[in-house]
């Protein structure tokens, strides 16, 4: 990739996704190894000498804890949005991700219109965060580069928008994607802490 300008960062571990649940609308905060997940976001963006010109976060609790650190690290202020939330999976959240709530929540991935109880429908979900990954977009190439702290069902979006693939740009907690221009094409890049193999699949956090 010649040129990146988002670096897309997912947050930090919760004691949901170490119990494999959904998040969506819950709120939980990091737990220890999610504050060492924020700690590695801080080493790779480092090491490849990232310097944002601009930090935009989730506000849920998760992703501003995250963004927190990432802030202090790089002395920049970060801009928090409700735009930049998980899918809301409604009456899915904080429950055990098994076969059967996986089946049901697959009904709404294929009936996109249709809002989860409680929640939100796909398509409301890409009303909402489309145009701010886009402003995002626009304003590093403008300004020069952002970091986006966020979750994975935003990543899981931004890898069907480029690619048709929901899966193929999904991380780990505290992974990190890279979104800039190649040949003058929009591309997408897993950079750190790839989900590889079964667990690649659906997922919102």
């Amino acid at each position: 990739m010649t040129n990146v300008l988002l670096y897309i960062c997912r947050h930090g571990e919760t004691a949901l996704n170490a119990a494999g649940r959904f998040r969506g609308k819950e709120d939980p905060p990091l737990n220890s190894q999610g504050r060492k997940d924020a700690d590695e976001i801080v080493k790779y963006l480092q090491s490849v000498h990232a310097i944002p010109e601009f930090i935009v976060s989730s506000d849920k609790l998760r992703a501003r804890e995250t963004s927190d650190i990432v802030s202090k690290a790089f002395k920049t202020p970060v801009i928090f949005t409700e735009k930049l939330r998980a899918w809301n999976v409604g009456e899915f959240s904080g429950k055990k991700k098994d076969k059967e709530t996986l089946t049901e929540l697959e009904h709404y991935i294929k009936n996109p219109d249709i809002p989860i109880p409680e929640g939100e429908s796909l398509d409301a979900f890409r009303e909402r965060v489309l145009p701010i990954l886009q402003e995002c977009f626009e304003q590093a190439l403008e300004v020069g580069t952002g970091f986006i702290i966020t979750h994975s069902s935003i990543i899981h979006e931004t890898g069907t928008q480029l690619t048709g693939s929901h899966k193929a740009l999904v991380v780990e907690p505290g992974g990190v994607i890279a979104i800039g221009l190649e040949d003058g094409k929009i591309v997408g890049k897993r950079v750190f802490k790839p989900l590889l193999g079964k667990n690649s699949g659906a997922s919102v956090s």
